[in-house]
């Protein structure tokens, strides 16, 4: 997650330009990251689901951003 943000902070500030498949790359990571932590919470941790779920209105917002942002 750290080197997703800092791919986004220098996309942001033109040091480097992903262009074609390259600029979905950091959002595929954060959807794989919270897939699969949502897969295992409800499959095998359903007791800490309340726990994560301020967890997973951050990561919807940072996704929804990385979204507008393409």
């Amino acid at each position: 997650m750290f080197a997703v943000g800092i791919i986004e902070i220098l996309t942001s500030l033109d040091i480097i330009v992903l262009i074609g498949v390259a600029r979905y790359f950091p959002l595929g990571i954060v959807l794989i990251n919270v897939c699969t932590s949502l897969f295992i919470i409800l499959i095998f941790h359903k007791e800490i689901l309340k726990i994560t779920i301020p967890q997973f209105v951050i990561f919807s917002v940072i996704i929804s951003l990385q979204l507008l942002s393409l």
